[in-house]
C-alpha cells in the first residue's frame, strides 16, 4: 500500500490496514493504490494468528 494519502477519499476517516479493500466506515471500495497485495494480506493474517494463539 503506497502512503500517498491515508484517508479514505469517501468519508475522510483514516484507511486502516486491512484484508479488505473497502473503507472500514464508510463501506466504499477504496482506489487500487490502497489494496494489498496478497503477500501483505498473508503478513497480516499470520501476525493476527500469532497474536490470537498467544492470548
Amino acid at each position: 500500500m503506497t502512503e500517498t494519502s491515508n484517508n479514505c477519499p469517501h468519508c475522510n476517516r483514516k484507511i486502516m490496514q486491512s484484508i479488505s479493500n473497502r473503507c472500514m466506515y464508510y463501506g466504499a471500495d477504496l482506489p487500487e493504490e490502497h489494496h494489498l497485495t496478497a503477500q501483505e494480506k498473508n503478513e497480516l493474517l499470520t501476525a493476527k494468528l500469532e497474536r490470537f494463539k498467544e492470548s
